[in-house]
């Protein structure tokens, strides 16, 4: 890291421009980590300042097409004599949950992302992973992006402006597949559909269809006859729940995907996703008033691995049936 360019690396902190520490600091400081820190990241801080906030703040892989593939968001690196041994890093609020991988030194301010020292499979030369959470599982779960801290750091360049999404576009693609997907279910199935819908999952980064048939429903029907108005909007208990025909997605899912790329946050990936339930919401009642499903329909979009808040699920029962 003594040859690395560290021209616009940092940000201009005077909170950050601690004192580097000494040899024989470092080597103390290791002892109450229980490991021992990458030569780059000591020379990081050596040779530029012992932590702070980065103006290079993106961690970004490109595919063969030179397209960015992951993009995870670093507003700072922890100083060195900053950093939390596992015991210590037990005493911070929230953090019990936290896998166990080795050494935090970063975070993204905006959300939830944390970075780690991974030491679990190499004790002498930590990869970099990021702490991500699942919110379908409630979980942190550690994802590595670079096996050194060296290529990590080399990565990193300034974040991106968010780019604007073309919703507009994404409403003419949906609806593309929708038409398809309705019709080809037709022609393949002699079962009588009575419901169709689009559904995505707690992210929000991938829409698919939803199809239920009279004989299914009745026969739940039956055998619950007070959970009717459950079984009629619950997509994720439909006969065919993304199961049928997803490939005709494909084009939307990508749209989706490559956008949340850069998306750093909880509040805008929510943002997001409630914009995607309105967008396909919108495709559905557009196809009802053109009478393009030749009959009439119970019509649903829904999220499948999580609960929809009350009142966005009742406006949109009423919007779509009402």
């Amino acid at each position: 890291m003594k040859d690395f360019n560290f021209k616009n690396f940092w940000k201009n902190s005077n909170e950050f421009k601690k004192e580097i520490p000494t040899d024989s600091e470092i080597s103390e400081i290791e002892a109450r980590l229980r490991h021992r820190l990458p030569q780059d990241y000591i020379d990081l801080m050596k040779h530029s300042q012992n932590g702070g906030m980065l103006s290079r703040n993106a961690f970004v892989k490109e595919n063969e097409q030179g397209e960015i593939a992951e993009l995870y968001k670093i507003d700072f690196i922890d100083a060195i004599n900053a950093l939390k041994s596992k015991q210590e890093r037990k005493q911070l609020a929230g953090s019990a949950t936290w896998p166990d991988v080795g050494i935090y030194f970063g975070m993204n301010l905006d959300g939830r992302e944390m970075f780690a020292l991974n030491y679990l499979d190499n004790k002498d030369e930590p990869s970099v992973s990021v702490i991500l959470y699942s919110r379908a599982e409630k979980k942190y779960y550690p994802k590595t992006i670079a096996p050194s801290f060296k290529e990590f750091v080399v990565a990193l360049r300034k974040m991106e402006k968010l780019p604007v999404f073309d919703f507009e576009n994404l409403n003419k693609e949906i609806k593309t597949a929708v038409i398809k997907t309705y019709n080809e279910f037709k022609n393949q199935s002699t079962e009588n559909i009575i419901a169709f819908g689009l559904y995505t999952g707690a992210e929000g980064n991938f829409v698919a269809p939803a199809i239920n048939t009279e004989d299914d429903f009745d026969a739940q029907i039956n055998q619950y006859p007070k959970e009717k108005e459950f079984y009629t909007y619950a997509t994720t208990e439909w006969k065919h729940e993304g199961t049928e025909l997803p490939e005709n997605f494909a084009k939307v899912d990508d749209l989706i995907q490559k956008h949340l790329i850069f998306l750093s946050s909880d509040s805008k990936k929510n943002s997001f996703r409630k914009q995607l339930l309105d967008t396909c919401t919108s495709v559905l009642k557009v196809l009802r008033d053109e009478r393009f499903f030749n009959q009439e329909l119970v019509l649903m979009v829904n999220i499948s691995d999580e609960e929809m808040p009350k009142a966005q699920f009742k406006k949109i029962v009423k919007e779509l049936n009402g």
